[in-house]
């Protein structure tokens, strides 16, 4: 069964859904997200896209008569405030959460959530470790191990000698499965790892030493593991100690902040994304027309995912005629097959998501999807 989440069709469906329902009471999601700080781009534009996905429900008077009510708590991308906003969103009433952003919050919400029967649907959490898991955990987007089999695909191909590994030690539990998979993938090629920095972001930053470590190591090709500001700054000072390498980047860098803060000095960069931002599919040009009105900024994968949760839930609770969390989580592995914004969306019987992912380079100031 193919639902399609694109905007227009989704609407004329909850009208023709919500012409006979008669129940004032709200359906309270929670929405949790990092939206303060380093790396705040991703939670934000989760925020933003979670937002216009309440706004489109309830401008059709939603679902069963039921509006939904968005409550936002800002996680800060901290373990231990995660857990606090979780805690928080539950007490309000929220029984279904939008979130969270990054996986090196999910160690304590995850068994938090299950304890509490409550449905968690995170738009960018990929974390390995919570696959094939049956829980009550639903992820958007595939595990991380995706991203990190294409870029290191793409880092043999380009035939980098020497790769230098730089990642945020904040967000550890993502950036383990990159490190992993990348040592593993390249032991039989001509690609050796010579440098494997870490960073706290609790600590002052020294950009100009990163640059003087890897150029030490004659590094060419050099992987990040951060959020796109991080990236940016980096990229800024490397341009200016005239240090090119090749760049790798995650999903997770592939930001507006990447390119509004990073300017000429990420052109070139390489990334993996499971959207195409230039891409001219009406479905996605109407949504990418009306995040920006509303918003002032273009839509990201982030703001795209959070999108598409709140719309998956909508649908669970229409076909299911419940707002039970249990319930909607059936329904929504149940139902199995989606139709999102970009296309075909799988989430099996353990909540876990396939979807397409590709390859990028940022030329001209655009992400442009390029072949391996």
């Amino acid at each position: 069964m193919k639902l399609k989440f694109c905007l227009y069709p989704l609407i004329v469906s909850l009208i023709l859904f919500s012409a006979c329902a008669s129940s004032k009471q709200t359906i309270k999601l929670g929405f949790a997200g990092g939206l303060s700080g380093s790396g705040s781009n991703l939670g934000i534009d989760g925020m933003y896209g979670a937002l216009l996905a309440v706004d489109d429900i309830n401008s059709q008077s939603g679902i069963n008569g039921q509006e939904f009510e968005l409550i936002v708590k800002n996680d800060q991308n901290n373990p231990e405030q995660a857990l606090k906003v979780d805690k928080e969103l539950i007490a309000a009433g929220c029984n279904i959460i939008i979130g969270h952003m990054i996986s090196s919050v999910a160690l304590d919400t995850v068994p938090f959530i299950n304890e509490k029967k409550v449905l968690m649907i995170s738009p960018t959490i990929a974390k390995d470790e919570l696959s094939m898991l049956d829980d009550h955990f639903i992820r958007l987007i595939p595990s991380n191990l995706t991203q990190a089999n294409l870029l290191s695909e793409t880092i043999i191909k380009l035939g980098i000698a020497n790769l230098g590994i730089l990642y945020s030690k904040n967000n550890m539990l993502f950036a383990n499965t990159f490190i992993q998979a990348i040592n593993d993938s390249v032991i039989n090629s001509k690609t050796k790892v010579v440098a494997n920095i870490g960073f706290d972001l609790n600590e002052e930053l020294n950009y100009g030493q990163l640059v003087a470590d890897f150029r030490e190591q004659k590094v060419d090709g050099l992987l990040i593991i951060a959020s796109g500001d991080i990236v940016a700054t980096f990229a800024q000072y490397s341009s200016l100690l005239s240090y090119n390498p090749k760049v790798f980047l995650p999903a997770w860098a592939m930001t507006n902040d990447l390119i509004i803060k990073g300017g000429k000095s990420v052109e070139d960069y390489y990334g993996v994304n499971y959207i195409q931002l230039d891409s001219i599919n009406p479905d996605f040009l109407s949504f990418k027309t009306k995040f920006r009105n509303k918003f002032g900024t273009e839509p990201t994968f982030s703001a795209i995912m959070a999108y598409e949760s709140v719309m998956l839930v909508a649908y669970a609770i229409k076909s299911s005629r419940s707002s039970d969390p249990m319930v909607i989580k059936k329904s929504i592995t149940k139902n199995n097959s989606y139709y999102g914004v970009f296309g075909d969306l799988i989430i099996d019987e353990y909540g876990d998501a396939t979807r397409n992912i590709n390859l990028f380079q940022i030329r001209d100031g655009k992400f442009e999807m390029v072949q391996p």
